[in-house]
């Protein structure tokens, strides 16, 4: 869904019922809801096929994680437009804090073992905005060493820490590395951008 960037509240409203239409040309039904009818409808049929026969599938774990991330990663869209096209901010604002919570939820480990996923470092931006700081202490508390920076996650988090902290030595440092992972050769466009950001505002404290 690229579509998240940079597009107004009228742009995104068509591009979601773009996207419900698309679905149904492609599959033949509307799976992605208009309204809280249509939401616990879906939910009650995604229930009902992964969760309610217990004998359908032996691996219950399997059906139980199929069911959570159908909703976990699809509840976001909607939230979003439910708030937009009512033009309703305080919804906007439980949108991005139950999404901010999500994705640490969901985030929080990872199969290469790394301690900062991307989805970690998602979600504690849109808790940022939601004005939702509670998790970084939990997730990044102060006493966290310099992480060694071979990733971009790693480098958003130390200069997130220094920031956030407003420790000085440790945004130097954090500064130091972030630098050598900017010079590296193949970095894709949201490496470059997210520790650019961070390493911008670090810069200038």
């Amino acid at each position: 869904m690229a579509f998240m960037e940079r597009v107004t509240m009228k742009e995104y409203i068509e591009l979601y019922q773009k996207m419900r239409e698309d679905h149904q040309k492609k599959w033949g039904s509307y799976y992605y809801p208009q309204n809280m009818q249509e939401f616990e409808e879906l939910n009650q049929r995604i229930f009902k096929n992964y969760l309610e026969d217990k004998n359908k599938d032996p691996d219950k774990a399997a059906r139980t994680k199929s069911y959570i991330d159908l909703l976990l990663r699809d509840i976001k869209y909607f939230a979003y437009y439910i708030a937009f096209s009512e033009e309703d901010y305080q919804k906007l604002n439980d949108a991005l804090w139950q999404n901010g919570r999500t994705f640490l939820l969901s985030g929080g480990s990872t199969h290469s073992g790394g301690l900062y996923t991307g989805k970690i470092v998602d979600g504690l931006l849109t808790c940022f905005a939601s004005n939702d700081y509670e998790v970084m202490e939990s997730f990044v508390p102060d006493t966290l060493p310099m992480l060694k920076g071979t990733g971009y996650t790693d480098n958003v988090i130390n200069l997130l820490s220094a920031l956030y902290y407003k420790n000085d030595e440790k945004c130097q440092e954090a500064l130091a590395e972030a630098e050598k992972f900017l010079l590296k050769k193949k970095l894709t466009g949201i490496e470059k951008h997210y520790v650019r950001f961070f390493y911008c505002s670090c810069g200038q404290r």
